[in-house]
Formats: C-alpha cells, structure tokens, sequence
C-alpha cells in the first residue's frame, strides 16, 4: 500500500512539472521577445551615434578648408593669388589630411562677362588661366545658375527664370557625388573700406561676384578617407554596411563598403546621417535690400560708416559673409541681420532708407543687449520660419546590419535563443519522463530480481533438502542395503545435477550481461548441434518417455557461431518444452533454409503441445527473471532467466528468436541463425 501511494505522489509530481513547461515556455517567449525588441532599439541607438560620429569626423576635416580659402571680392588677380597663398599656407599646417583637396580654382568674371577658370598652384604662388575642364563643365553650369539666381534676388522683376531652391539644391547635391568639390563665395571683411564694400554689393547684386573652388580628391575620399573613418566607427566586417550618396533626388552613390550593395537595399536603412556640412547659398527674396544699403553708403557715408560701427559693437559675426543663409549653428554678419529683420516687418513697404535702416538696427541692438551671450545672435522664430534654408549637407550616410536590417539579425538570435532555450526545456521534459521511466523500469527490475532471488532460493532449498536428507540417512545407516544405497546415490547425483543446471545457468546470464563477453566463432554443422543438445537432454527425454519428432533438412550449409552458447540455448528450449508439457509427451525439432529480406536464414524450432502462452505474457518472456501468473500459479519450477539467455545469444550471433502459442494449444520457439 505503502508503494502504491508513493508511486502516485511521483506520478503526481511528474505530470506537476511536464504541466510546467509550456508555461515557462509562454514566459520565456515573452521575454526573450521584450529583450529582442530592446536590442533592436540599442543597436539602433549605438549605430545612429556612431554614423553622426562619423558625419561630424568627415564635417571637421572639410569646415576648415570651407573658412580657410574664403577670399575677399576684389578685382586684382595679384591680390587673390596672396589671400590664397597665406590661406592655403595656414590651413596645410593645421590638418591632418592635406590630400582631401586635389585642386585650388578661382572663378570670376572678365570684362566680356565670360565665366573664367584660374588654376591656384601653391608652389609659385600663382593664378593660371586655363579651358574649363570636361570634369568641371557640371560645376562651370553650377556658377553660372548661381549667378543668375543671385541677379534675381536683387532684382526680380527683371531676372530671367531659374530652377526652384529645391532643384537647385539637389542638383548641387547630385554634382557633388559625382565631383566633390566645395565652392566658397567672397568674403566681405569688415575691414573693407566703404567704396570697396561698394563695389562688392554692386558686383554681387550683378551676378558677378567671384568663388573659390576647392576640388577633393576623389579617389582619396573613397580609397583612403572614407575607409579610415568606417574603421574608426563601424565594424563593417562583420556587422555593419555602409553607403555614403547624394543628397538629390535621384540620389547617386559616392562610396559603399562593398561593391556589391545595391542603392535599393539601403531604401530603409537601420541609421542615417548628414554627412559633408556645406554651404550652399540660398537666397532669400530680402537679400535684394541689400542693394538699397549699398544706395545708402553711396547717399550718405557718415551714416552708413555710424551704423557699421554701432553693429559691429554689438554682433561679434561668427561668419564674414553678408549674402550666405547659414544653418542654425552659423549666423550671418552685419548688414544682413538688419535688413532681413526689416524684410519681416509687417509693416514695411517700399524701397529702404536710413530711416527704416535706423529703426531695424535699433530694434537688433536693443534684441541684443537682452540676450544673455551678446556674442552668438538670437535669430528669432519668425525669422527662421520665413527664410527656408537649404539642405547644409551634400551627402547622405546610410547604415543596415549585414543581415539586411537590425530586425532581421536580432530576430535571428532571437529565434536561436528560443530554439536553444526551448531545446532546454524539452530536454528537461524528456529527463523527466526518462527519469520517471527508469525509475519504474528500476523498481520493476528491484522486483523482479527479487522474485529471482526468491525463486532461485525455493530451487536451491528444494534439492538440497533432498540431498541432505539422502545423505543424513546414509550418515546413519538408516540405509543399508545395496539396492536402497545406489536409489540414494541416484537420487543426490540427481540432485546435484539440478543445482549445477541452475548455477550454470545463472553463470550464463551474467557472462552474456558481461561487456567483456566473447562469443567464439567456429563453423559448424546445424545437425550436429540438433544431435548433440537431444543428447544432453536424453536422459529428461527418456524418463519422461517423451516421444521426439526429429526433421533434420538435408545438405544445410554450415554456419558460425560459439558451439557451447548455441548448444546451451537450443538445450534450453528442449528443456522448456519438456517441463512446459502438461503431461502431453510429445517433442518436435526441426530444422529448415529459409530466405527474407535481408538474406538467407537457417531456423531450428522446437515445439510442443503443452500448457502454451498467454497472449499477455508474449511481450514479456524473454525479460530478465520474468515468470507470469500462470506458471507461478501452476507451480512450475524455474527462475525466469532461461529465455532471457537465449535471446541475448542469439542477439550475439546477429540472429533472432522468434516465438508462436497458443493457450493450451503447445508452443514453438525458432532459433534464426543467419547465413553469410
């Protein structure tokens, strides 16, 4: 009772934790998912940082050159060669990459106004006239457009249609990927003397203001710089691609860190960045007030000279350029901050004056004496929601996972921890069961070898109590006469026969169990084993008076095998049919040739016509020590371990037992010894 209410706690336990997988399952799909979805907004997070890092690493190497090369507007080509002289002079001495910029032009208008090409050569010194280049005609056309839109700035009315800001901007940006280069407008220097910065307005109001063209070296850029600086921030080798394009519409590519990506794979990529902040050079439609300043220097020198003063005390100008819209982070210097301010003025109508000038500049001071940092302008919102900047950036940085998307690595290893945990769990769900199996097959084999033990000690018990009887009765001389002495001496040679039957027996179990077991192979005759294992039995043949029905084929073909192993499992079955009988004596052995599907067999059968099996009790007959109910309730001698050794042998030879009965209908075991 004990055992059969610990068996059902252990069964209840183990239905308790095969219960519990799936919902540790559930849970740890529902967490290994908020840690999936948490990576990917991490990794996102580590690229996004890491592509501004670089786009803030390419815009530190290329600002310099962009303020460094800026030349004041003057008509003297012997004045440019000396500003760029000392600007290329301070800025080669203060970079670490001198090779970016391949080329140093000018451009500027003659006196036929024909756009015109001035080669810098840092060497001497000097500006070389020269054909505008094929590689250049983009940029010759980029001037010219340019130009023009600054003429309509000034003067709409009467300027000729241009490209919209849009189109402008990404044709600008669509050149720059295919020629990178960078175009500086003149300076105007508050330095400059008011006629000079007269004749500057009046050049720049024309459309014939000049530029500095720095031209980069391209392949510097896509064998040298880029590669540099994707080292430095990406791991692109195993987890990152990248693709630096235009910033037009349609975009072109300048460098991606594989030859094989496709602009089409990067339509949605996992992080992107501005890359290669420029200046372009919008114009807003109040930079043509600029040409009524310049009327008022000409109308009234004092004035104008009091106001430059009076704003130059209170802006200190990040930038010398009073015709560029910069971005947020740069300002523009003075007049325009005045005059755009004037420009936003509800108000104000008609052509500029220093009155309106005065009113504007006082408003600005005023703005900028409350301004708690007088050195960086406080650009209003309305000023910045009315001028529409254009794009401060001529390339795109574009970044996806080598897998295609951030999602689609991170959903990978998520479905591989899943698998790997899931995987955990099912093989704590087969231990469990496995567990559980071996421990019933455990305690069933507890059991059995109990029943062995007891079994084997009533076989023992019995014929050593017959032959210490016999023997305490010779001891005696209870027994004296001949005759009774040699019945007593049978009957203990008998006897001792059993108990050696059954050591042997148990002897062969082990040895068959034994790993270290070795089966001799020999070749022998299948009759001679049939003879000689009826002969072993003939004496249990003959004083039963069992009848033997012999059918031995004939020209059998020999087979392999360990003569003693064979004979003792064939004697085995014999014995069985013969004890198994229920008193019909009759025995049959025969042998055949037999072919299957895996080649030609040789089949030895014994049968009888005894008590037969239960059909219950076939699955179970060649277990270790298994003896079913109807042989322990018929009280028939053994130990359950005969069959079991029959089995294994012929498991060692590579053949088989096979078994058919019936219920009172006798029994037939065939041994199948398989041929080569």
């Amino acid at each position: 009772m004990q055992d059969i209410r610990r068996n059902k706690l252990m069964l209840l336990v183990i239905i308790g934790l095969i219960a519990l997988l799936p919902i540790l399952a559930f849970l740890q799909y529902h967490w290994i998912g908020q840690l999936s979805d948490n990576e990917v907004e991490r990794l996102r997070s580590n690229m996004q940082t890491s592509a501004e890092l670089f786009s803030e690493a390419v815009n530190q190497e290329l600002s310099p050159a962009q303020f460094a090369f800026r030349v004041s507007f003057t008509g003297s080509l012997e004045q440019i060669s000396r500003e760029l002289s000392l600007n290329y002079q301070y800025w080669s001495s203060r970079v670490a990459r001198p090779d970016l910029i391949e080329q140093i032009y000018w451009v500027d208008y003659d006196d036929n106004q024909e756009l015109c090409l001035y080669r810098f050569e840092p060497a001497d010194g000097k500006l070389e006239m020269e054909p505008w280049p094929a590689h250049l005609t983009g940029w010759k056309a980029y001037f010219i457009e340019r130009n023009q839109r600054q003429i309509e700035a000034y003067n709409p009315q009467s300027a000729p249609d241009t490209l919209s800001d849009d189109e402008f901007a990404y044709r600008s940006a669509k050149l720059m990927a295919e020629t990178p280069a960078i175009p500086i407008p003149v300076s105007i220097d508050d330095e400059l003397s008011s006629p000079e910065l007269l004749a500057n307005l009046n050049a720049t109001s024309s459309g014939r203001a000049g530029h500095t063209l720095l031209t980069l070296n391209k392949a510097f850029l896509a064998e040298t710089f880029f590669p540099e600086l994707q080292d430095e921030f990406f791991n692109v080798a195993d987890d990152v691609d990248l693709m630096i394009i235009s910033a037009s519409d349609p975009p072109n590519i300048l460098y991606q860190s594989d030859s094989t990506l496709q602009l089409e794979q990067f339509d949605t990529p996992d992080a992107e960045a501005s890359v290669g902040r420029l200046r372009w050079n919008r114009f807003p439609s109040a930079s043509r007030l600029a040409f009524g300043y310049a009327s008022l220097i000409e109308r009234d020198q004092m004035v104008a000279d009091s106001l430059f003063g009076q704003v130059s005390r209170a802006w200190q100008p990040a930038i010398r350029d009073s015709f560029v819209v910069e971005s947020p982070e740069l300002y523009t210097d003075f007049p325009l901050q005045a005059i755009i301010r004037l420009a936003q003025e509800d108000d104000y109508k008609g052509d500029l004056t220093a009155e309106d000038l005065l009113v504007a500049l006082t408003n600005l001071t005023q703005t900028a004496s409350a301004t708690p940092s007088a050195s960086t302008p406080a650009t209003s919102t309305a000023s910045r929601t009315t001028i529409n900047p254009s794009p401060a950036n001529a390339w795109l940085l574009r970044l996806r996972h080598k897998t295609g998307s951030l999602e689609a690595s991170v959903a990978a290893n998520r479905w591989r921890n899943l698998g790997l945990s899931f995987g955990i769990l099912l093989i704590l769900g087969f231990a469990i069961v496995v567990i559980y199996i071996s421990t019933r097959k455990a305690q069933w084999l507890a059991d059995r070898q109990m029943g062995f033990v007891t079994g084997v000690s009533h076989e023992l018990r019995t014929p050593l109590s017959v032959i210490k009887s016999a023997a305490d009765n010779l001891a005696d001389g209870v027994v004296s006469e001949p005759d009774r002495m040699q019945k007593y001496g049978h009957l203990i040679r008998k006897e001792a026969t059993r108990l050696t039957d059954m050591v042997e027996q148990i002897l062969e179990l082990a040895g068959v169990l034994s790993p270290d077991k070795t089966f001799k192979r020999e070749s022998m005759l299948v009759p001679d084993l049939v003879h000689n294992a009826l002969d072993a039995c003939k004496e249990s043949i003959e004083t039963k008076n069992f009848e033997v029905d012999l059918s031995v084929a004939d020209h059998l073909p020999p087979v392999e095998g360990d003569k003693r192993s064979l004979h003792a499992a064939l004697c085995n079955l014999i014995h069985n049919a013969i004890k198994y009988s229920n008193g019909n004596r009759w025995l049959g052995v025969y042998t055949a040739v037999h072919k299957n599907g895996k080649g030609s067999e040789i089949q030895v059968s014994v049968s009888d016509k005894g008590i037969g099996i239960p059909q219950d009790d076939l699955p179970h007959i060649f277990e270790d020590f298994f003896r079913g109910p109807a042989v322990r309730a018929a009280q028939i001698k053994g130990n359950g371990i005969g069959l079991s050794i029959v089995k294994k042998t012929m498991e060692a030879h590579n053949g088989r037992v096979s078994v058919m009965s019936r219920p009172a209908g006798g029994t037939t075991f065939t041994l199948h010894l398989p041929l080569k």
